[in-house]
């Protein structure tokens, strides 16, 4: 008795679900995400309680999947969408998933147009869901009819059956978050809030989420964030559209004013740079454990800044879009942010190979390997080019014997080969030059002048690198005199 007693007066290990319930569908889970106090001290000069609403615990990961129920369910019940039809949106990605979730549950078929700079990971998520994706020329005006909403509107018109989402205009995006997100927001904080901040893409979260708020309490202040480059923050404050220009962080800022942001609910806005907005976001994985995306920490650099000028006793609460996941192969990796110039840079003067080297995945073969296994390397992996060595491949100092010769493994493929039957050695090619990591950069460029790849050993074995690569990571120099 005494082992049982003990047994039972252990502490749990895990914690109750947030929610229990059994549902029909995954469409039925929307909402109701969490708030989550930002640790103590994370900024030493903020005073107030930051309360961060982590909407990648939402039903596909992100805010969008409100909208995307509210929509489609508005758009059945007034009969623009029958069974068997077409959904078509526009979309930076988010919305899109949203979509087409509602979509695969429901039964609809789902096209979406999207910018050309999106990540890759909404890109393969969309098709996941099975929806066809249209990429379209990111940076064209509005009026442009290449634009992406332009796009969308000629693709609902040419589906007979098809229903144009048309979220930038469609009064139930905001309505969703009147209805959803700002009660979730009143109830969670017990009624007292002095300030929210969010970014603002089709201004939809912003705008339905400050009209809930502002009913239970005019005074609680809204804070709008924009990237620059976007209109929002200009025409808030003059009226005025500004000159649009470029800028990285996705889902957040436009080029136009849509039907769906009303610049009057608004209270201030801050303007964040790109930089700031993804250092901030790699801080909320590596200290706090959040996995979120690019518009968060856009989010959290203006909210800290606002934070400055609040009392201890007063509250905020910041929105965090989306889930990290959605861009593993930009913010979260830093070849990209190098190259993007979001790290810092590297004086030229000083820079060696191996700052200039990206963080290429590697992969060493045997002479006995197959070449099926090669061309899985290079073609899921991209690795190039593919060093073969004799002996031990895991072993840094194994003399090396050559790569393997992509024309000659191209021919195989086209001629329908066994590539399991074939060895790496029977598809072997001159080993290019091999560069020291730890010689001037400028050694690099002179190999892949006369040779289109080379090979950096360093102490984990031989790593490929081609003129490609030097072309994408030569922006990581400095050539500023006084670096």
């Amino acid at each position: 008795m005494i082992g049982r007693d003990l047994y039972l007066m252990k502490p749990s290990l895990t914690r109750p679900p947030r929610s229990s319930h059994t549902f029909e569908t995954i469409l039925d889970t929307i909402g109701g995400t969490p708030l989550i106090r930002l640790p103590e001290g994370f900024d030493p000069k903020v005073r107030c309680e930051v309360l961060l609403k982590v909407e990648a615990m939402n039903a596909s990961g992100c805010v969008k999947s409100r909208i995307s129920l509210r929509m489609v369910e508005a758009a059945e019940e007034s009969g623009q969408l029958q069974p068997g039809g077409t959904i078509v949106e526009s979309t930076s990605g988010n919305t899109g998933v949203g979509l087409c979730m509602a979509a695969a549950v429901k039964g609809y078929r789902a096209v979406i147009i999207m910018p050309d700079k999106m990540s890759r990971e909404k890109v393969d998520m969309l098709k996941a869901f099975g929806a066809e994706v249209i990429l379209t020329t990111t940076g064209v005006p509005p009026e442009h009819p290449d634009h992406y909403l332009n796009v969308a509107k000629r693709v609902a018109e040419s589906i007979p059956g098809a229903w144009h989402a048309d979220q930038f205009e469609n009064p139930e995006n905001p309505n969703a978050h009147y209805l959803t997100t700002g009660p979730e927001i009143v109830q969670a904080c017990d009624g007292r809030l002095d300030a929210f901040v969010g970014g603002c893409g089709t201004g939809g979260t912003v705008h339905g989420t400050a009209r809930a708020l502002k009913e239970h309490d005019p005074n609680i202040k809204i804070i709008g964030v924009d990237p620059p480059g976007s209109v929002y923050a200009h025409y808030w404050e003059t009226g005025e559209l500004p000159e649009t220009g470029p800028y990285a962080v996705e889902g957040v800022g436009d080029d136009m004013i849509p039907g769906t942001w009303k610049r009057e609910v608004i209270d201030a806005y801050e303007v964040v740079q790109d930089v700031e907005s993804f250092a901030m976001t790699r801080r909320l994985a590596s200290e706090c454990g959040l996995f979120v995306g690019g518009s968060s920490g856009m989010a959290l650099v203006a909210a800290l800044r606002h934070a400055y000028t609040m009392n201890e006793d007063e509250r905020m609460v910041v929105l965090l879009p989306d889930s990290g996941n959605r861009y593993l192969s930009k913010i979260y990796s830093n070849d990209w942010m190098k190259d993007g110039g979001f790290l810092p840079q590297v004086p030229a003067t000083q820079a060696t190979v191996a700052d200039l080297a990206r963080d290429r995945p590697r992969a060493t073969l045997r002479t006995t390997d197959d070449l099926a296994t090669a061309y899985k390397h290079i073609a899921d992996r991209d690795v190039d080019p593919v060093p073969i060595v004799a002996g031990d491949p895991d072993d840094p100092k194994a003399k090396l014997l050559g790569i393997i010769d992509n024309e000659k493994l191209a021919r195989h493929l086209a001629a329908g080969l066994d590539l399991e039957a074939l060895q790496a050695d029977s598809c072997l090619a001159p080993a290019p030059p091999v560069i020291d990591p730890a010689a001037h950069w400028g050694a690099l460029q002179e190999a892949l002048q006369e040779h289109p790849c080379a090979l950096i050993q360093d102490t984990k074995g031989y790593v490929g690198y081609t003129r490609r690569d030097l072309l994408r990571s030569l922006a990581r120099l400095s050539h500023h005199s006084d670096d």
